[in-house]
């Protein structure tokens, strides 16, 4: 009875080393998506997801498409996105990857998040939205392709402040003038 006993044990105990070996493994290869993501190696994003890398694997709160999206990688953003990539996970801040590519004039990322249903009104806990972030960083492209997808030009951040008021105070003249057509008021 002993001797079973002991084999169980050491059955056990290899079993649940090869369970965290299986699990220190999956987080290595999600690291590497992220930090392949990130440099723009679209071929080696491509094999770690065909290898069952977490396509909404985080690191800080931030989601690998995040990091993309701060980034400027098209392809491999819409890589993402093609095989799961949640565009409206939020950060701890309330970013989203839509969020984070219209600061940074990501048109073309912005444009493929829409695509795979993007929230175009999700706000930061600031109460910012992706129109309101093209409006402040003077991205009239974006607003365009944001009201055309149904942006609320009527929403107010944390501040009272619409994008309308936000393009306004920044001097984006194109931007307004978009944001009026689309009836925002002064």
């Amino acid at each position: 009875m002993i001797i079973n006993y002991r084999k169980a044990i050491l059955s056990t105990s290899l079993l649940l080393c090869v369970l965290l070996s299986i699990i220190a493994c999956t987080r290595r290869t999600d690291e590497e998506l992220r930090r392949a993501a990130i440099k723009g190696h679209t071929d080696e994003v491509k094999v770690l997801l065909s290898k069952g890398a977490n396509v909404n694997y985080q690191k800080g709160g931030w989601t690998v498409l995040m990091f993309v999206a701060r980034e400027g990688h098209t392809e491999i953003a819409k890589t993402l996105l093609e095989n799961g990539a949640d565009p409206n996970a939020k950060a701890q801040d309330g970013a989203t990857a839509l969020t984070i590519s219209a600061e940074y004039g990501h048109r073309e990322i912005v444009a493929a998040s829409i695509a795979k249903g993007a929230n175009v009104n999700a706000k930061n806990n600031h109460g910012s939205t992706a129109l309101m972030y093209s409006a402040e960083y003077g991205h009239p492209q974006i607003a365009k392709l944001l009201i055309q997808a149904g942006a609320d030009v009527t929403l107010k951040d944390a501040d009272g402040e619409t994008a309308f008021l936000i393009a306004k105070r920044k001097g984006h003249k194109e931007i307004v003038q978009l944001l009026m057509n689309a009836g925002a008021k002064d």
